[in-house]
Order: structure tokens, then C-alpha cells, then sequence
């Protein structure tokens, strides 16, 4: 069990499912897929070798570092791809103003794959590899919370 969450619920299950499916559909990844599910996993998971704390995400032993680094290394493979995946979300969140935040992700695998499928053809990515990518945001968003993640990746 993990700590209650500094942004809002969201099940994790629907999320952690479309990571999973990324991590399978790309067992040998090459080029840009290479590079964005090493990101992914060096977010949720930490470097390789590293040590690993059970119920928990590598984010949150160093939330600032890990989700800057996170951004850093999707813009490093296409521009701008770190706002394309956070910025819906928290575009959204700001909407709502902090009431019933968790709304906006009522169904966890239809907000990914809405969203998903216009980045992986503006950034001409697999949509499977962005499907991952919007839900490891989320996650991100989730559990630290809209302002800090805004803040670590320089969306004002």
C-alpha cells in the first residue's frame, strides 16, 4: 500500500496495464522506442541495477529529479513531447480547479487512449510507446500533484 496520493485518486491498474503493454510490444527496442522506454523505466523504476522499494514508484524517492529527468529525456527525442504528454493533463486539471479532479480520469484506459493516439501521430511515435508515456504522466500527476509536476517540467 502506498502513501494517499498528493494530487487525487486514480485507479493504477488501467495505467500500469497500458506501461505493461508498452514494456511486452517492445522487448527490443530500437532508436526513438529505445530511448523513450529506458525513460519510462528509469521513471517507474529507477536505473537498472538500482535498488527498488516495493508498493512504490522510483519517483518518489526524488520526485523533482526524476520527473524533470523524465521530461527531459521525451523532449530530447522529439520537441516538445513532454508538454504534448503533460499538458493535456494538466490543462485539464486546471479546468477543473481542483474540484473533483479525479473525474477527469473516471475511466483511466479511454483518457489514455484519447489522448495517446493524437501525440503518436503528431510525434510520429508507436501509439502503444505514447499510450505508456501519457499514463506514466499521470501517474506522475497523480501521486505528487498538479502544481509540482507543472514546476519540474516547466509548464506554467
Amino acid at each position: 500500500m502506498h502513501a494517499e496520493p498528493a494530487g487525487f485518486y486514480v485507479d493504477e491498474a488501467p495505467l500500469r496495464e497500458w506501461i505493461l503493454k508498452a514494456y511486452h510490444e517492445q522487448r527490443k527496442p530500437t532508436g526513438d522506442s529505445f530511448l523513450l522506454i529506458e525513460a519510462l523505466r528509469d521513471l517507474l523504476s529507477g536505473p537498472p541495477g538500482g535498488p527498488s522499494v516495493p508498493g512504490s514508484y522510483h519517483f518518489e524517492t526524488d520526485p523533482a529529479s526524476s520527473v524533470s529527468g523524465f521530461a527531459r529525456s521525451l523532449d530530447a527525442v522529439s520537441g516538445g513531447l513532454a508538454g504534448a504528454v503533460y499538458g493535456p493533463i494538466l490543462k485539464a486539471l486546471r479546468r477543473r480547479g481542483g474540484k473533483g479532479e479525479a473525474e477527469i480520469v473516471e475511466n483511466p484506459s479511454l483518457f489514455v487512449a484519447s489522448l495517446s493516439g493524437s501525440i503518436a501521430l503528431r510525434s510520429s511515435l508507436d501509439e502503444t510507446i505514447a499510450s505508456a508515456l501519457v499514463s506514466a504522466a499521470l501517474l506522475t500527476v497523480a501521486r505528487q500533484g498538479k502544481d509540482r509536476v507543472a514546476g519540474w517540467i516547466g509548464e506554467t
